[in-house]
């Protein structure tokens, strides 16, 4: 309520008056935070009154539909499923355009951990987070917080802050909710089997009309033949709709403690989740488990936060069957064919899928993955004097992919193999340190200044070992089963050393300005163009500190006009692009044999993506907010494929 002055009376009547102050509102970039009125960039927050109360397992779900110029969209329905999400639309034909995600101030894995094809859902990292562990998440748009984060943020970057601790008594938290989920539309509605009879019946009679017989001939001819293609089966007629989806589900249940004393805070949680998708052998399971830990001590505070994920995925095997899509075969299917038999057994009488029955290849098959993640910091700051901050931050994420596809041999992806087992097991890890310098001073209580230089490395390492077996004589999956196997393996690393700097500077909170640098050297490039420079500029003016606008300032509370200008670049998706590569295996006359499969390629450098920003925010009355912004975006130095003539021997031809 707002604070009111009143005259002293023998009887003093008061009526209470709502304070519609708006609250400052805190930009998080991961380098620092902001408040939004100082902040010269284009970035939205999502903070957790708006997270807490949205019914969904997937952090990228309820992040969707919640803030402008992001687009979230999924080609699949699967839980655990990959989304795809865009910042300002593409910026990149062959490389990423994801954006990069920042957990706590380090950047994370992201994407899709799946190493098989046969579904188009993948696996997603992000589904690895508990989206109730999540304070707030900030969206950054443009180049003026962005190009900090350099060759990984052309895309944008969405930074996550986790819930901490807090000093006081421990507070203990369960939290348990059920929600249940349907295809949004009766997507191409279909006739039943009598309504699909009548018309089949009265085409067939028709034709025989045509044909030159009376209306009786006709009859008799639909009735003879209509059995053919409308037969009416031993169970009734099957809605295939019905029997290849069903309702989805899920439940989540959580506790968490948040506590500590003015001098160290914590925060921990537990929860389990599983979701079951709209088709019957989908689902997704998830534990996991959350610590986050602050300690101040004299001029050095440290903070350790550590989470650890295992989750299952269940996929529909879509194989190499005419039964795939599913969603297709439950459309068009005719609802006379039938998925059992009278005795039970599964009916194979599916012609035009050469006698792949989906219900039981939903059966038999299976393609099942688990994930063990862990994603840990730590982190050290010391107050070297009042002004000047020296930070240090380790961070290691880990995450093992152990896939597993079946394909029974009375199915018939396995039929013609007599049972195929695939196993791969994927590790991937990146170890990521920093090292901050920060300054900030007010000088003559008019100008502000907040300086940073930092240093940064990033190392990533993944290898896979990958076994195929086939001819089983059993129905028990296992490599050593096999009556043939086959192996494989792959190591694939990068590294990345940056330096970076920023300057803010504002003049009595009404001109703000600021710039940013920073150079990365990656191995996925030659030496002669490893090195790449990202910077941008901004600035902004706050309309609202103006004298001449105090008068109307019950109306328009505040105005800020802003704009940036930076660059930022993209590492090629090729983690060897510049190397002339050798194949084996083209062995000739019994002996082994290699051939050149790419050509070299030194001079391959960074894309390179130009961003330029202009903004309004207005805050109207004391509480309506407006943002008005246009932007435009422009990628250079596209890296492409390029085909070459099969002449000098390149067996890939690029």
């Amino acid at each position: 309520m707002a604070t009111q002055e009143v005259a002293i009376k023998q009887t003093v009547n008061i009526t209470l008056k709502s304070d519609a102050e708006v609250l400052e509102e805190v930009v998080v970039t991961g380098y620092g935070n902001f408040k939004k009125s100082s902040f010269t960039g284009s970035a939205s927050n999502v903070s957790t009154e708006k997270l807490q109360d949205i019914p969904t397992v997937s952090v990228q779900d309820r992040l969707a539909g919640s803030v402008s110029g992001v687009q979230i969209t999924s080609t699949s329905g699967q839980p655990g499923a990959v989304a795809s999400v865009r910042i300002r639309g593409m910026g990149s034909i062959n490389a990423s355009n994801e954006p990069l995600y920042v957990i706590d101030g380090v950047p994370m894995l992201n994407g899709d951990v799946s190493e098989f094809s046969y579904a188009d859902s993948g696996n997603s990292l992000m589904a690895t987070l508990n989206s109730n562990d999540i304070e707030s998440m900030t969206v950054i748009k443009d180049a003026a917080a962005a190009s900090l984060y350099g060759s990984r943020a052309a895309n944008g970057v969405i930074v996550i802050t986790t819930k901490k601790g807090a000093s006081g008594k421990t507070k203990i938290n369960l939290r348990a909710d059920w929600g249940l989920s349907n295809m949004a539309i009766d997507y191409r509605p279909i006739l039943n089997g009598e309504d699909r009879r009548e018309i089949l019946h009265l085409g067939l009679a028709n034709y025989a009309l045509n044909t030159g017989n009376d209306e009786a001939a006709a009859k008799a001819f639909a009735d003879k033949n209509i059995e053919d293609f409308a037969a009416r089966p031993w169970s009734g007629y099957t809605d295939w709709k019905d029997v290849l989806f069903r309702n989805g589900s899920h439940q989540n249940y959580e506790v968490s403690a948040q506590g500590g004393s003015e001098k160290t805070r914590f925060y921990t949680s537990f929860a389990y989740t599983k979701q079951e998708g709209i088709t019957n052998v989908s689902g997704y399971e998830r534990f996991t488990g959350r610590a986050n830990v602050t300690h101040q001590a004299n001029r050095l505070t440290l903070e350790a936060n550590t989470m650890f994920t295992n989750s299952t995925q269940n996929v529909n095997n879509e194989g190499t069957s005419f039964a795939s899509p599913i969603m297709c075969y439950a459309m068009t299917a005719s609802p006379s064919t039938y998925p059992y038999n009278e005795d039970g057994s599964f009916s194979t009488n599916f012609p035009a899928l050469n006698g792949a029955n989906p219900v039981q290849t939903e059966a038999y098959n299976y393609n099942r993955s688990t994930i063990n993640r862990f994603l840990g910091s730590l982190s050290a700051t010391w107050n070297i004097w009042d002004n000047l901050n020296l930070k240090e931050v380790i961070s290691y994420d880990f995450n093992q992919n152990n896939e597993r596809v079946w394909w029974d041999p009375r199915s018939n992806d396995g039929r013609s193999s007599n049972g195929v087992y695939q196993r791969v097991m994927g590790n991937r890890a990146k170890l990521n340190t920093q090292t901050q310098l920060t300054y900030n001073k007010v000088i003559a209580e008019k100008h502000t200044l907040d300086a940073l230089i930092g240093f940064e490395t990033e190392d990533y390492k993944y290898d896979y070992v990958y076994a195929n077996g086939n001819t089983y004589p059993s129905y028990l999956p296992e490599i050593e089963n096999a009556g043939n196997t086959r192996a494989s393996s792959s190591v694939q690393r990068y590294r990345m050393t940056s330096f970076l700097g920023r300057l803010n500077y504002d003049y009595e909170n009404k001109y703000y300005f600021s710039a940013s640098f920073r150079r990365d050297g990656s191995s996925r490039l030659s030496r002669e163009s490893r090195w790449g420079d990202f910077w941008s500029v901004s600035g902004s003016w706050r309309i609202t500190s103006e004298s001449f606008m105090e008068n109307i300032k019950e109306v328009i509370t505040d105005a800020k006009l802003r704009a940036s200008y930076g660059v930022n670049g993209t590492q090629p998706s090729d983690y060897y692009g510049y190397l002339g590569v050798f194949g084996f295996g083209y062995n000739y006359n019994k002996g082994a044999g290699s051939a050149e499969n790419r050509i070299e390629n030194p001079n391959m450098k960074w894309e390179k993506n130009y961003a330029t920003n202009i903004g309004l925010d207005l805050t109207l009355w004391n509480r309506l907010a407006l943002t008005f912004e246009w932007y435009n975006r422009e990628t250079k130095d596209l890296l492409m494929d390029k085909a070459i003539s099969a002449v000098p021997g390149i067996i890939d031809g690029s």
